[in-house]
């Protein structure tokens, strides 16, 4: 499940998550720029997640592919984890709503905000 040596747990056990939730496949570098998961309707989608903790920031990490040219995903997946990892709140939006979005926040999301209620995102929670 885990890939990487760095402590990147949330990350990699969100993108994880999202594979399994979705279908399709994690590209086997992690950290792959602009995309983690190529899902089986052949969308590319990109995972940020965090876990809710006191003293970790209040957004998401930042999706510098946003001011590429190019669109290196076509599915933004937010995942917000519980403390003990055993739920989590997810948001998946298409690029031009992340894109809308995150330019506000310097190419981040924070945890609250408008932008998790609008129409085009897709809100639902997971459980261990």
């Amino acid at each position: 499940m885990l890939r990487t040596k760095q402590d990147r747990v949330s990350g990699e056990y969100g993108e994880y998550v999202v594979e399994q939730h979705y279908g399709g496949e994690r590209f086997p570098k992690p950290n792959n720029k602009g995309c983690d998961i190529l899902l089986p309707d052949g969308r590319r989608a990109e995972v940020k997640t965090r876990r809710v903790e006191t003293r970790t920031p209040k957004w998401f990490g930042p999706m510098r592919s946003l001011t590429d040219q190019e669109q290196p995903f076509e599915l933004l997946v937010a995942v917000l984890f519980d403390p003990d990892f055993a739920g989590a709140q997810v948001w998946a939006m298409d690029w031009n709503t992340a894109r809308r979005h995150a330019k506000k926040y310097a190419n981040t999301l924070p945890y609250t905000g408008a932008w998790r209620e609008d129409p085009p995102v897709e809100r639902f929670r997971l459980s261990a």
